[in-house]
C-alpha cells in the first residue's frame, strides 16, 4: 500500500484494521473487525459472510442489488424509510424462480410516514407504498426566501413575498411554500396540497383574505379590495390550489370581472366594457 510507504510499524499501526485474535487464513465464524489500539469496529467478517452489528448505511445514489436466491430477515424489526415518493408507487413482493408473486411465509407489515399510504395484496404479497401528495406543480425560483411550511406566497414580479390577500395579490400568482426555503424546497403553484397548514378548512371553496392569515372560506366584500377564489379544500385531506385566472373588483354597488392584466371583461350589470 503506497500509503504506509516511508511509515514505520510503531507509527502506522493504530490506523490498520485487523481480525480481532484471529490467525488464520481464512475465518470459519463470524469475527469482528477491531483497528490497530483494539477498538471495535460495527463489522464482522468471514470467510463467507459480512454482518453489520449497527445501521448499514448506503451513499445516497447508490443502488443495492440481491442477487441471491434467498433473502433471509429473521427475527428482527426492520424499518423501511420512502423518501422522495410525489407521484411515485413501489412495490414490495416475494416472487419465486420464474418471477411469479408469492405469498410470504411469515408476517411483514408496513406503515406509511407523512404522505405515504401502505395499501396490501394479501394473495400476492404486494405492499404498494403511494404518495398521497397527489398531482402538483412545484416551481423553484426566485432568491430563496426563508418562510415556514405551507405557507401562502405570492409572486411580487421578482421574487416571492408572504402573505397575499384580497388587496396585494389579487392579480398575482399563488403558492404555497413546500418547505422553509423558496428555492431549495420550492413552492407549490397549482394541484393537490397535503401539508398541515392547509388541512384546517371546511371543504368548500377558498379566497384570497382580506388581512394577513390563511386563505379565507368566504370573499372579500370590501370596496377597493377583490374577490378572488384560489382553489378548493378538502377539509382534512388539503386543498386543491387552483387560482382563478379572473377576480372581481368591488367598487361601491359595481363590481368589475377583471383579467390579471386588470383588463375589465364585464360589469355585475352584465354589460361588457371590453374583451378581447
Amino acid at each position: 500500500m503506497s500509503s504506509l510507504s516511508g511509515n514505520t510499524i510503531a507509527s502506522s499501526y493504530p490506523s490498520l484494521l485487523r481480525l480481532d485474535n484471529f490467525t488464520g487464513s481464512s475465518p470459519s465464524n463470524l469475527v469482528q473487525v477491531v483497528d490497530g489500539l483494539g477498538n471495535r469496529t460495527p463489522m464482522y467478517i468471514s470467510g463467507t459472510k459480512v454482518r453489520f452489528r449497527d445501521t448499514l448505511e448506503v451513499e445516497s445514489g447508490t443502488d443495492i442489488k440481491f442477487t441471491g436466491s434467498t433473502i433471509d430477515i429473521t427475527n428482527a424489526n426492520i424499518d423501511f424509510t420512502l423518501t422522495n415518493t410525489t407521484g411515485i408507487t413501489k412495490n414490495f413482493a416475494v416472487k419465486d424462480a420464474g418471477g411469479r408473486q408469492q405469498a410470504i411465509d411469515g408476517f411483514i407489515s408496513f406503515s406509511g410516514g407523512t404522505g405515504i399510504e401502505v395499501t396490501e395484496d394479501v394473495s400476492t404479497g404486494t405492499f404498494t407504498f403511494t404518495s398521497t401528495g397527489g398531482d402538483n406543480h412545484k416551481v423553484f425560483i426566485g432568491s430563496g426566501i426563508t418562510t415556514t411550511e405551507g405557507k401562502a406566497l405570492y409572486w411580487n414580479g421578482t421574487d416571492w413575498s408572504q402573505s397575499p390577500t384580497s388587496s396585494n395579490a389579487y392579480n398575482k400568482l399563488i403558492g404555497i411554500a413546500a418547505g422553509t426555503n423558496t428555492l431549495t424546497d420550492g413552492v407549490y403553484i397549482s394541484g393537490l396540497v397535503t401539508l398541515a397548514a392547509q388541512t384546517g378548512y371546511t371543504a368548500g371553496a377558498l379566497y384570497l383574505p382580506a388581512s394577513v392569515g390563511a386563505f379565507s372560506e368566504t370573499p372579500d366584500y370590501t370596496a377597493g379590495n377583490a374577490q378572488r377564489g384560489i382553489g378548493h379544500s378538502l377539509g382534512s385531506l388539503g386543498i386543491i390550489l387552483n387560482p382563478d385566472i379572473y377576480y372581481i373588483i368591488n367598487n361601491g354597488n359595481t363590481s368589475f370581472i377583471t383579467t390579471n392584466d386588470d383588463e375589465v371583461l364585464i360589469t355585475n350589470d352584465g354589460f361588457a366594457l371590453s374583451y378581447e
